[in-house]
């Protein structure tokens, strides 16, 4: 019987949450620009546990670059980076665009899990999504004028750091390199491997020269343009980042992206983020709470910065298997601290596997567990005024904390909350 009961309990759940979802899509409720909850102040997309950031760069309200970072744990204060920028003119001979070429203004901005858009006031339109370790880019180039781009390797407000930055051009659609930055140790160095959907000419932005194929070409002021022709107005671009080698690089590109299929990417990206998010089943008809809640959760995976091998392995920046859970509470941030207090819990101390019990945000929470497992966090009243007495799968908690085995075993907490003014 309890069996049975178990089973009816679980299929309305699942009802409940499906139907939620249905209304509201669990991604919907991700503001990849909420900062005052997340404790983040880049708007940015990622997959889960990806290395690869893009981030939308803007000086003086013009859209400047699209800039990808690839977030490891040492020295993640001056991350080398690659930066895109289209550009509707050719360059001419000893043109001086140092600092930095500026696009127009942007008129319209979306973002999304897993997906950025702009349009520009000249008409340009630009799409990004991505996977763990790469991008891809679709550009849409208004009719009649040059369609290409700046390929800008500098670390955004640290030029100074920048010490050499390497292109080579090995086929008509195709270039890698590396940027090297802080004294061009090889922990601060970033390779990439980047693919058109259009043949190219590169332009170094030294000479205005074209760079010859299998040539390699030290770039002094760390700046390509990249010419597209005049063939078509439609442009996509897939770029692989690594901290290893450009033959790394390259792999991830051909594993993660080997089709031109942009749509497909945004649609994985999203799927993946769905998936998980989803561990976290929310009840609470404060939408506003909801998107707090989850766009905090959005931000709390990068606090993580472990390296993802293609395998699905987790590691940390020396090659070593990484405990996830001591991991996230050791680099406990903002984003991090929001979610856990908003469930009611609150970790004790660092390399500890205790929680501190408060009375959760929501009346409802189930966290999905592995080996479909499930533990649910009740409470039967939101008012601020009210102690709670607290049940630990239907027995009487005698303390006020939890350990994460309790937690990941599976079973209920239930904060019975009776006030003051009723004992």
């Amino acid at each position: 019987m309890k069996i049975q009961s178990f089973i009816v309990l679980f299929i309305c759940f699942s009802i409940l949450g499906c139907r939620e979802e249905k209304e509201i899509p669990i991604t919907k409720l991700v503001n990849p620009k909420i900062e005052a909850v997340a404790g983040d102040t880049i708007p940015r997309i990622f997959t889960p546990y990806g290395n690869l950031h893009i981030s939308p760069e803007f000086y003086d309200h013009k859209f400047s670059a699209l800039t990808h970072s690839y977030h490891k744990i040492k020295d993640t204060s001056a991350l080398p980076c690659v930066r895109f920028t289209p550009t509707t003119r050719l360059p001419q001979p000893q043109e001086n665009i140092f600092p930095v070429h500026f696009s127009s203004a942007f008129t319209r901005e979306q973002m999304e899990v897993g997906y950025y858009k702009v349009v520009l006031n000249n008409g340009t339109q630009i799409e990004a999504s991505l996977s763990k370790h790469c991008g891809m880019h679709s550009y849409q180039f208004p009719q009649g004028g040059a369609y290409g781009i700046i390929l800008n390797l500098c670390t955004p407000g640290q030029a100074d750091s920048t010490q050499q930055t390497v292109i080579q051009k090995i086929s008509n659609r195709t270039i890698q390199g590396y940027h090297a930055s802080n004294n061009n140790s090889p922990e601060n160095r970033i390779y990439f491997y980047i693919e058109f959907s259009q043949d190219i000419k590169i332009l170094n932005t030294d000479s205005a020269k074209e760079v010859a194929i299998n040539t390699e070409t030290s770039l002094k002021c760390h700046r390509a343009w990249i010419d597209f022709g005049t063939t078509t107005n439609k442009i996509f671009a897939k770029i692989s980042l690594s901290d290893q080698s450009i033959a790394e690089a390259r792999n991830y590109l051909q594993t993660e992206i080997p089709h031109w299929s942009f749509d497909k990417v945004n649609r994985d990206a999203k799927l993946q983020w769905k998936k998980l998010l989803s561990h976290v089943k929310i009840k609470s008809n404060d939408t506003t709470a909801l998107q707090n809640f989850y766009s905090a959760l959005y931000h709390a995976y990068p606090v993580l910065f472990l390296h993802f091998d293609i395998k699905e392995n987790y590691k940390n920046s020396d090659g070593e298997p990484q405990d996830i859970y001591n991991y996230l509470q050791k680099h406990t941030k903002k984003a991090t601290e929001h979610v856990l207090s908003s469930i009611g819990l609150i970790p004790m101390k660092e390399y500890t596997n205790q929680y501190q019990l408060s009375k959760p945000q929501f009346s409802r929470i189930i966290l999905k567990l592995e080996q479909d497992r499930r533990f649910t966090i009740k409470t039967n009243n939101n008012n601020d005024t009210d102690t709670p007495s607290i049940m630990l799968n239907g027995r009487p908690l005698q303390r006020t904390w939890i350990t994460r085995s309790e937690i990941t075993q599976g079973g209920s907490l239930e904060f019975i909350l009776t006030n003051e003014q009723e004992k």
